[in-house]
């Protein structure tokens, strides 16, 4: 029953965070990663350790949005999706909160402000 709670959590989550995104203009979307049967073979559909929310700040910067509950952790994959976002120059971060979302995109903007 927890785990059901948690996972709820973390989609109102992803909700209220896709909400903020488009109130900014920025382009946001679930990335959703799964698994199917069929028949005796397993299907995967994204790659794991993908964040949850992806999305294009201005000027063409890359966004990665992973979410997780108030006690959750980073997976190993996620750890590495996350290094690679950043080392290729997007904005990565790890959110338990809206406001980790905003004051992660407000830090880059202020960064972006002060480059021009």
């Amino acid at each position: 029953m927890q785990l059901k709670e948690q996972k709820r959590r973390e989609q109102d989550l992803q909700k209220a965070i896709l909400h903020y995104l488009a109130a900014m203009g920025f382009a946001a979307w679930r990335q959703n990663n799964c698994a199917a049967s069929t028949g005796s073979r397993l299907v995967r559909f994204g790659v794991p350790g993908t964040s949850d929310i992806i999305g294009i700040l201005p000027a063409g910067k890359f966004l990665a949005v992973k979410v997780k509950a108030e006690k959750g952790q980073l997976t190993q994959r996620q750890n590495i999706f996350i290094g690679e976002v950043m080392k290729n120059n997007g904005v990565a971060i790890a959110v338990q909160s809206v406001d980790d979302v905003v004051s992660g995109v407000e830090k880059y903007l202020s960064m972006r402000r002060i480059s021009h």
